[in-house]
C-alpha cells in the first residue's frame, strides 16, 4: 500500500516589487484577522443566546418615570432651513397672551431701573455670624501697629523701597525665625500655646457711598423708513466700501430675504442684517458716529461669500434709482459735484491709484472711497 503527499499552498506567488509584496501580505494579515473575529463574535453569540433561559424578570412594579422628565426627541416637529425657531414679534400668532407679554416688559424695566444685588437681611446675617465667631476682631492696620515695636522691628520694607534689593542685604536673615512665625501665623514667641490673633478685615473697611443706577449707552440702531432723519446732511459714500464695516447682526431679528436657488425653486428664509446685501450710504453730518446702511434683502443669492452688492446691481441702483432721485430735488450748484454715472463715480475712484503706477511714485490704494456732501432739505423727498 503506498501513500503520496500533495502540497495544497500551490506554486509560490512571484512579486514584481516590494511594494506588492508588503500589500499582498498585509491583506493575507487582515484576512486571517477577520477569519478569527468572526469565529470569536459567532461562540459568544452561541453562548449567549443558545444558552438555557434564565429566570424572567419580574414586571409587577415597572419603573414609574417622573411627569417632568424632558422627553428624549422634540415633540414639535423638525422646522426645515436655517432659520427654524427664529420668529418675529410681527409673525406671533393669536395663541401669545397679551398679558404675558406685557409681564415680560414690566420685568425687563424693573431689572433696568432698581438694584437686584445682595438683600440688606443677607448682609446682616452674614455680620451676626461673623460677631459671634470670634471674640475679639482687631483690623490689619490695628494689628501692625501694634507688632511694629517687636516682631516688625527688623522687617525689611520691600515695598517701600524704589529698587531691588541687592544680595548683600540678607532679607532671610534680618528677621529671626519666631519673628516670622509671629508675622506670617500670629503665634506670639513668648507665649507659643496662645490662640493666634484673629484680623478682621471688615474692621479697616471704610462706609461706601448707597450704589446708583447709571446707564451706558454702547451703541443705538434702527430702521429709518427715511433719510429725513440726517437733519444736518449727510456724507455720502458714492462707491462700496471694498470691506464692509457692518459684520455682525447687532442683537437684531432676523430680517426675511428671497432668492432663486439654482434649480430655479424660490426660498424666502430669515439673515442676520449683515448677511443681507447691504451698501454703505454714508455718515450723519454732526453726528459722525452714525452710519447709514442700505438693505437689499431681494438681491441676496444662494451660496453668496460676501454681502456687498454685485457691480451690475450696484450700477443700476447708481445710474436708474439714486443719481435720479438726488438730481430731481436739489439744484444745480449742488450737484454739479456730483458724479453724473456709475462709470463717473468709479472713474474718480480709480484716477489717482492708476496715475501713481504711471508716475512710479509710492504705491497706493486702487480705489479710493470719494464722499459728497448731501444737504437735509430734499432728503426726506429723496
Amino acid at each position: 500500500m503506498s501513500t503520496s503527499a500533495q502540497s495544497t499552498r500551490g506554486r509560490k506567488p512571484k512579486y514584481s516589487s516590494q511594494e506588492e509584496r508588503r500589500q499582498a501580505r498585509n491583506a493575507r494579515d487582515r484576512g486571517k484577522y477577520q477569519q478569527r473575529q468572526l469565529i470569536n463574535r459567532t461562540t459568544a453569540f452561541q453562548n449567549v443566546f443558545q444558552a438555557a433561559p434564565g429566570p424572567v424578570p419580574n414586571l409587577q412594579n415597572p419603573i414609574q418615570l417622573n411627569d417632568d422628565f424632558p422627553p428624549a426627541y422634540p415633540q414639535d416637529p423638525m422646522q426645515e432651513g436655517e432659520d427654524a425657531g427664529v420668529q418675529d414679534i410681527d409673525d406671533l400668532g393669536p395663541d401669545v397672551d397679551e398679558s404675558e407679554v406685557g409681564k415680560l416688559a414690566v420685568r425687563l424695566a424693573d431689572q433696568l431701573i432698581q438694584f437686584h444685588g445682595c438683600c440688606r437681611d443677607c448682609h446682616e446675617h452674614s455680620n451676626r455670624e461673623h460677631v459671634d465667631e470670634h471674640e475679639l476682631h482687631r483690623g490689619l492696620q490695628t494689628f501692625l501697629d501694634e507688632s511694629e515695636d517687636e516682631a516688625l522691628s527688623s522687617c525689611p520694607d520691600v515695598l517701600g523701597s524704589n529698587q531691588i534689593a541687592p544680595h548683600d542685604d540678607d532679607l532671610a536673615g534680618s528677621m529671626t525665625a519666631a519673628q516670622k512665625r509671629w508675622v506670617f501665623s500670629g503665634i506670639h514667641p513668648d507665649d507659643p500655646e496662645e490662640a493666634p490673633a484673629h484680623i478682621c478685615i471688615q474692621e479697616g473697611d471704610m462706609p461706601c457711598q448707597t450704589a446708583q443706577v447709571t446707564f451706558d449707552v454702547d451703541s443705538i440702531t434702527g430702521f429709518c423708513p427715511s433719510l429725513g432723519v440726517a437733519r444736518g446732511g449727510i456724507r455720502w459714500n458714492f462707491m462700496q466700501m471694498p470691506v464692509s464695516d457692518l459684520q455682525s447682526g447687532l442683537h437684531l431679528a432676523r430680517r426675511r430675504v428671497q432668492f432663486f436657488d439654482s434649480h430655479g425653486h424660490f426660498h424666502s428664509v430669515r439673515r442676520s442684517v449683515h448677511e443681507i446685501p447691504h451698501y454703505t450710504l454714508g455718515r450723519l453730518i454732526g453726528f459722525e458716529d452714525v452710519s447709514l446702511y442700505l438693505l437689499f434683502p431681494r438681491l441676496y443669492r444662494e451660496g453668496q461669500q460676501s454681502s456687498r452688492l454685485l457691480d451690475d446691481d450696484f450700477q443700476t441702483w447708481m445710474d436708474q434709482v439714486l443719481l435720479p432721485a438726488i438730481y430731481r430735488h436739489h439744484d444745480s450748484s449742488q450737484v454739479q459735484h456730483y458724479p453724473s454715472s456709475y462709470h463717473h463715480g468709479k472713474y474718480n475712484s480709480t484716477a489717482r491709484g492708476v496715475e501713481g503706477r504711471c508716475r512710479k511714485v509710492d504705491a497706493l490704494p486702487r480705489e479710493q472711497l470719494i464722499m459728497h456732501f448731501v444737504p437735509p432739505d430734499q432728503l426726506h423727498a429723496v
